[in-house]
């Protein structure tokens, strides 16, 4: 499994395993290979309700964040087909000279 694949993993994935001891009920695991100087192996866990808490609404406050950014440009982009351009800024400390 590269690299890219292991971002892409859903977290209903069956590549995730329940672990047994009563201290992590509620925590899959999967082994993952990975060269980091030498061969190592990493141990990817998920935590449901570490997740809930925590990643998961920092997700989409980026997302939400993204989309009205993209709105923004796309609105921006709209009114450049449409011939409305907005008057360009002055930038302190440059006068024109009138001849």
């Amino acid at each position: 499994m590269n690299n890219t694949r292991s971002a892409l993993i859903s977290n209903s994935d069956p590549i995730f395993v329940p672990c047994t001891p009563e201290e992590l009920e509620g925590t899959k695991a999967f082994a993952l290979p990975k060269s980091v100087g030498r061969e190592r192996v990493l141990i990817v866990t998920l935590q449901s309700a570490i997740f809930q808490c925590f990643q998961y609404p920092d997700a989409c406050t980026m997302i939400r964040k993204a989309v009205d950014r993209l709105s923004e440009l796309h609105r921006k982009l709209e009114d450049r087909i449409n011939g409305i351009v907005p008057k360009a800024r002055r930038q302190p400390g440059i006068l024109k000279k009138t001849e």
